[in-house]
């Protein structure tokens, strides 16, 4: 796979940044993007190309994946875990949330597909969603549908773009250790009834995420499209709705 290049957003840091590593060290090539100027110097530690993106800027966004026409992979992790209680929200709470999480999305995913039909087809997207987009969880709403119509989009996009040899993929995160989560996960009695919930008996690891995303994109997975796979330990089998108490605060 060493001359293959792959795309990935929210590579600054937690799941885009270790899928970005898990991928370098399968061979791949990656360019990075993150509106989080430390995308740059990851992008330096990985010997890759790092560009700071915002995934609301669909100009920007075209711009970007056309500067990288030979990608043959992308991995959109880009995305925030934000939200109020509904009667307490703003329709700018949820147009923040889903101009981020659910419309970059859809500006990344749509300017890699178009890329790629141009080129001839053939290649394979990952979109990062969470478990929250089947289990819901008071306070973040407008994060928990956001997720959900991530899911969708993977699910339509994978059925659009087959007849052109386009894979796509939903990878749902259970309770991962990432910057995002970081604060939620240092409450004892958070981590205690996370590890009691979970079948393999631990939290996740942004690397935990990484290597499914890695399977995803190898020839292992070529027959694998459409598919909402969660990584999480086994928590959504036993349910995870409204699990986090710093969510629900106030």
């Amino acid at each position: 796979m060493a001359d293959r290049l792959a795309l990935v957003t929210g590579a600054a840091s937690g799941i885009g940044r270790a899928s970005a590593q898990a991928l370098v060290e399968a061979g791949w090539q990656v360019a990075l993007a993150d509106r989080d100027p430390a995308v740059e110097h990851v992008a330096s530690e990985l010997g890759a190309v790092g560009t700071i993106l915002d995934v609301r800027d669909t100009a920007a966004v075209d711009a970007w994946a056309n500067s990288h026409q030979g990608a043959v992979a992308l991995v959109n992790s880009a995305g925030i875990c934000a939200g109020e209680y509904l009667i307490d929200s703003t329709d700018e709470d949820w147009n923040t949330v889903m101009d981020i999480n659910l419309m970059g999305s859809v500006r990344v995913l749509r300017a890699f597909a178009r890329n790629r039909v141009a080129a001839g087809g053939g290649g394979a997207a990952i979109l990062i969603a969470s478990n929250n987009a089947f289990w819901p969880c008071r306070s973040i709403s407008q994060y928990c549908a956001s997720k959900a119509a991530v899911t969708m989009l993977g699910k339509t996009a994978a059925s659009e773009l087959g007849e052109h040899q386009i894979r796509v993929n939903v990878v749902a995160p259970g309770e991962t250790d990432t910057p995002m989560t970081h604060e939620a996960l240092e409450d004892e009695d958070e981590m205690r009834e996370i590890v009691r919930r979970t079948p393999l008996g631990r939290i996740g690891y942004p690397s935990d995420i990484g290597a499914a995303v890695r399977m995803l994109l190898s020839p292992d997975a070529s027959w694998i499209t459409g598919q909402l796979i969660s990584v999480d330990g086994g928590i959504s089998l036993r349910g995870e709705s409204d699990l986090n108490p710093v969510h629900q605060e106030g």
